[in-house]
C-alpha cells in the first residue's frame, strides 16, 4: 500500500506543478505575445536595413563602374577615329 500511496503522491504533484505552470502561463500570456512581437520586429528591422545599405552599396558602386566605363569609351573613340591619343588617356596625358 506504501509504493501505490508514493505513486498517487507523484502523480498528484506532478498534475499540481503543471497546472501550476499553466495558471502562470495564462497570467502572463498578453507579456509573452508582447516579447514575441518585439523580438520579430527587431529582427525584421535589422534584417531590413542589412538589406537596404547593402543595396545602397551595389548601387553606388554600379554609378562608379558606369562612370569609369565612360571614361574608358571617350578614350577608345578618341584613340580610335580621332587618332589623337594625346587626349586619349587622361591619366598619362596629365603626367606628361
Amino acid at each position: 500500500m506504501g509504493e501505490a500511496d508514493s505513486g498517487d503522491a507523484l502523480a498528484v504533484s506532478r498534475s499540481g506543478v503543471e497546472s501550476a505552470i499553466g495558471r502562470e502561463l495564462r497570467r502572463h500570456a498578453l507579456a509573452l505575445i508582447s516579447l514575441g512581437v518585439a523580438l520579430t520586429s527587431v529582427s525584421y528591422n535589422t534584417w531590413r536595413n542589412e538589406r537596404t545599405e547593402y543595396n545602397r552599396n551595389v548601387r553606388a558602386a554600379c554609378f562608379q563602374l558606369l562612370r569609369k566605363l565612360a571614361d574608358f569609351e571617350r578614350a577608345v573613340f578618341l584613340a580610335q577615329y580621332d587618332r589623337d591619343t594625346s587626349r586619349a588617356v587622361p591619366a598619362l596625358a596629365g603626367a606628361m
